[in-house]
């Protein structure tokens, strides 16, 4: 998260605003730690962050309850440093973190910590001082051992194996492929460490005896390089190039348990794959008669579900559903991901059927497609999708440039659909009825209410947002329960005729997260709470007064520079005060009050014991409105804001 006082690092959050607060300040004062996550469980993350302006990459490691982050960089020793090529190589093993660092420049070697600097220590100079980095990568966990590739003196790469001390540090003998695969992984299966060599030799390891089995997949006299291997089904699945064609194999890591699974054919093209009713369906076959495929879920092989010729002119929807539909030359079809199940639905005769969008109904599936140069219609479907019904149509429609969004909220479908006479608008269509009704629109407001390419939408139980526009407030975050009276703005996040520009929608069964940008700390995850929201919880950087509802935090930059989080002392409970420095300098005292009886607002009155530059924020936890007070340096001031916040929160 990007933090106009403390530059770009790693946060945390538990869905409130109140318990959103950053990890550790890994590069201080204006420059960005940054952050890439490297591992992580439900007691310990452990991310990469530039500790310092002169290109330092430390580990950090942070353990529940998520107060802070511990940097792994040992000050005296100079080390670990890490290399950013290899960070995604860490893994946890019970209480001991595995990652590749630099103990020296260029020295790149396998590491171990307990979470702490002076835990960490390098297993082994694998390399050793004259050929400097033994590139350890790839690590895997399995029980209490761990194995990751290294490049030893005779630049051979292999597996090496340790319990997390230097003594139990060891290479795994083997035959060593003269190539190099720089993507290689390591899989744990069944108590052993697989790992895939470059032309289809796949070595199994076991970890009691440190030996190496091989198991050469492919056949003779076809050559194949690896391309890619997964656990799937049990089973570790490697997809190889042949000269012959690419092909599948399963293995265990034993001889007896390796086969071909399936081949595709020498020219056969394989499309992006959808998973549909548990299978994996992609368009492929020999150009130009494609047509739709599924895998199945053993890897046994793939099946034709359509005639030759006939293949998704867009991508199936909706997703993860035991149903999918697509359009194919103008005609709707169906699938379950069986030959049985897919088939042409009785399609009306329209100028063309271009399918959108695709969600589930109470009695079925609800469809939203373009079927002429200026019409956009709603179908409906039968729980099992063998009938179609036309339930609704608009004229003028206006083609876009991408998918629309169609949502469900309760009984209503809420889609985001363009006029070529007034712009996009938000339509809404009650289960039952055959009326689309227009609830937002452009017209009504004098602005584009849609920007073409952020069409955020998201269902609730009760309500759909959505993002929208006006002169007043800028392209902000608004919701609708299927009125036109209860489609409002919901916040206004940048305050004023600046936008937010929200997007990315996501919604979980009690709170709705989106990215919004309040011209401040630039693009961030927001989260709006569905069931009203907890209340303000109080903590060292944290005020919450009036009962709770408002929450007010502080930051400080001194005349040097110097800058941080203003610690908050609650006094009464409307009352608290802000200390910078030190707990007995007292820097900022502050209270709220209500004046609903007097002018309908909360008021906010302040008074400064300090004259270095501040910034204090005021937000109402329960409207989600905010105001956000700056003293600029040498100024002394005291205030008061008697129409802080009004009756109605961000609507005000």
């Amino acid at each position: 998260r990007e933090d106009a006082e403390l530059g770009r690092e790693i946060w945390t959050s538990d869905g409130t605003a109140a318990g959103s607060r950053i990890l550790e300040d890994a590069c201080p004062g204006l420059c960005s730690g940054g952050g890439t996550i490297l591992a992580s469980n439900e007691h310990r993350l452990v991310y990469a962050a530039m500790a310092s302006e002169v290109f330092r990459p430390e580990a950090f490691v942070a353990e529940l309850p998520w107060t802070g982050a511990i940097s792994l960089f040992d000050e005296l020793r100079g080390a670990p440093v890490l290399d950013l090529v290899y960070v995604g190589d860490t893994v946890l093993n019970g209480p001991r973190i595995y990652f590749p660092a630099k103990g020296r420049p260029g020295d790149l070697e396998p590491w171990v910590s307990e979470g702490t600097a002076p835990t960490s220590l390098q297993l082994a100079d694998i390399a050793g001082p004259t050929y400097g980095s033994s590139s350890a990568h790839g690590f895997e966990s399995m029980g209490s051992s761990v194995a990751f590739l290294a490049t030893d003196p005779e630049f051979e790469t292999r597996m090496w194996l340790t319990e997390g001390t230097t003594a139990s540090t060891r290479p795994v003998p083997w035959n060593v492929e003269l190539c190099s695969r720089p993507e290689a992984k390591i899989h744990a299966l069944d108590g052993k460490f697989l790992h895939l060599s470059c032309h289809g030799i796949l070595k199994s390891v076991d970890p009691g005896t440190s030996l190496a089995t091989e198991v050469i997949l492919g056949i003779p006299g076809d050559f194949c390089t690896s391309l890619d291997s997964e656990i799937a089904d049990g089973s570790l699945a490697v997809l190889l190039g042949c000269d012959s064609s690419k092909k599948i194999w399963r293995s265990d890591g034993t001889a007896a348990g390796t086969s071909l699974a399936f081949s595709f054919p020498a020219d056969f093209f394989v499309g992006p794959l959808e998973p549909v009713a548990g299978k994996t369906l992609f368009a492929g076959g020999f150009l130009p008669n494609l047509r739709l495929y599924a895998i199945s879920a053993d890897l046994s092989g793939y099946v034709p579900l359509t005639p030759a010729g006939v293949a998704p002119d867009g991508e199936l929807a909706p997703s993860q559903q035991a149903i999918g539909f697509f359009t194919h030359a103008d005609r709707l079809w169906r699938t379950d991901g069986t030959p049985a199940g897919t088939f042409e639905l009785n399609t009306p005769s329209r100028e063309f059927v271009i399918l959108q969008a695709a969600t589930r109904s109470p009695s079925g599936f609800d469809l939203l497609l373009a079927t002429g140069s200026s019409t956009e219609e709603i179908w409906s479907t039968d729980s099992e999708a063998f009938a179609i019904q036309t339930r609704a149509s608009i004229a003028n429609y206006a083609p876009p440039s991408r998918d629309l969004p169609l949502v469900r909220a309760g009984s209503r479908l809420y889609a985001v659909l363009p006029s070529s006479i007034d712009g996009p608008g938000l339509w809404m269509l009650e289960d039952g009825s055959s009326e689309l009704r227009r609830l937002h629109s452009a017209s009504s407001i004098g602005l584009s209410s849609f920007d073409s390419d952020n069409y955020g939408l998201a269902g609730s139980a009760t309500s759909v947002y959505f993002t929208a526009c006006d002169p007043s407030h800028g392209c902000e975050i608004w919701t609708s329960d299927g009125t036109e009276v209860g489609t409002v703005l919901l916040q206004d996040i940048s305050p004023g005729s600046e936008s937010s520009n929200p997007q990315s929608f996501f919604t979980s069964d009690t709170e709705l997260y989106f990215l919004a940008d309040d011209n401040l700390h630039s693009s961030e995850v927001w989260v709006l709470p569905l069931n009203g929201g907890p209340a303000c919880r109080a903590d060292e950087r944290r005020l919450c007064l009036e009962s709770g509802r408002f929450q007010v935090s502080s930051t400080w930059r001194d005349f040097s520079g110097r800058f941080g989080d203003a610690t908050a002392v609650p006094i009464t409970g409307d009352t608290g005060y802000f200390w910078f420095f030190a707990e007995d300098n007292v820097e900022l005292i502050l209270k709220l009050i209500d004046g609903e009886g007097y002018n309908g607002h909360h008021w906010v009155y302040y008074g400064a014991l300090s004259n270095v530059e501040y910034t204090f924020t005021v937000t109402d936890s329960e409207t989600g409105a905010a105001k956000r007070y700056f003293n600029p340096a040498t100024r002394f001031a005291s205030s008061g804001d008697i129409t802080a916040f009004g009756p109605q929160g961000a609507h005000a």
